[in-house]
């Protein structure tokens, strides 16, 4: 009576060529995909001041990017921002790995 939505797709993925299951795969991750917001001036300024002001003080920020599905925040302490290379350097607070992101993939700065 009620099987679950998914019971079909799963009996036959035995029968499939992995390409295909591999396409299956694709195609549900590009429906939950997110789109990148776009930044107006005001923002980048206000990403920018917050940015200079962990370099200086040292303190740890979370930092917003879009990973090109979805966003994610760590938190981080800014070591560089390389404004010729547009991007920002820095170490994981937690993990303490070395760490490099595009400005372009920035969204915000807490």
């Amino acid at each position: 009576m009620g099987e679950p939505m998914d019971r079909g797709s799963k009996k036959w993925q035995g029968l499939m060529l992995p390409e295909h299951v591999e396409m299956l795969k694709e195609a549900e991750r590009e429906q939950y995909r997110k789109e990148k917001p776009i930044l107006d001036e005001q923002e980048w300024d206000e990403i920018g001041q917050k940015l200079m002001e962990a370099l200086e003080t040292g303190e740890s920020v979370c930092v917003t990017y879009y990973n090109g599905f979805d966003f994610t925040t760590i938190p981080l302490l800014v070591k560089d921002v390389d404004d010729q290379r547009k991007v920002l350097h820095g170490r994981g607070a937690a993990t303490k790995e070395s760490c490099t992101l595009s400005f372009s993939s920035l969204i915000d700065v807490q």
